[in-house]
C-alpha cells in the first residue's frame, strides 16, 4: 500500500513539474495550442499587442474579404484565435509559439522568430495561434524574441 501511495505521489509530482513554469512570482500553466498559424504579413492590431477572437463574425470583420486560408475552418465552440502584430527584423523564416495561462484571464504568449539572414527589409507581421476556448476579455502579454539561426 505504501509503495502504491509513493508511486502516485511521484507521478503527480512529475505531472506538475512538466506542466507548470515559474515566471517571476507566478506559476504559469500550459494552455493548449490547437494550431500554430503560419506567419502572415500585415497588421491586425497595435504593434506588440494581441487580440482575442471568439466568433466567426469577429474574424470576418477583422479580415474583411481577405480571410487567410489557415483561418477558414476555426471551430469557435471549442477554440479561440489569438493574433498579435510585431516585426523588427526582415522576412520571417520560422515562428515558434508558446502560450501559458498565468491565472483566470491572464495569459503569456511568447513568439520566437527566426529571420532569413539575407533579409534587409523590416516587415510587420501577424503571429497567431488557435487555442482551447478562453474568455473574450482575457489579457494576453505578447513577447516576441529573435532567435539565432
Amino acid at each position: 500500500m505504501r509503495r502504491i501511495l509513493f508511486l502516485v505521489v511521484i507521478t503527480l509530482g512529475v505531472f506538475v513539474a512538466t506542466s507548470c513554469e515559474k515566471t517571476g512570482d507566478v506559476i504559469a500553466l500550459d494552455a493548449k495550442i490547437l494550431k500554430e498559424l503560419p506567419v502572415m504579413y500585415g497588421k491586425v492590431c497595435e504593434y506588440g499587442k494581441t487580440i482575442v477572437i471568439n466568433s466567426q463574425n469577429e474574424l470576418d470583420d477583422l479580415f474583411a474579404n481577405n480571410l487567410p486560408k489557415c483561418l477558414s475552418d476555426v471551430d469557435f465552440e471549442k477554440s479561440t484565435v489569438v493574433l498579435g502584430t510585431s516585426g523588427n527584423g526582415g522576412d520571417v523564416y520560422e515562428l515558434r509559439h508558446d502560450f501559458k495561462k498565468i491565472d483566470n484571464n491572464h495569459y503569456k504568449y511568447n513568439v520566437f522568430v527566426e529571420y532569413y539572414e539575407s533579409s534587409v527589409v523590416i516587415n510587420t507581421f501577424i503571429c497567431g495561434v488557435i487555442v482551447e476556448k478562453i474568455p473574450s476579455d482575457s489579457e494576453i502579454i505578447l513577447t516576441v524574441k529573435e532567435i539565432a539561426k
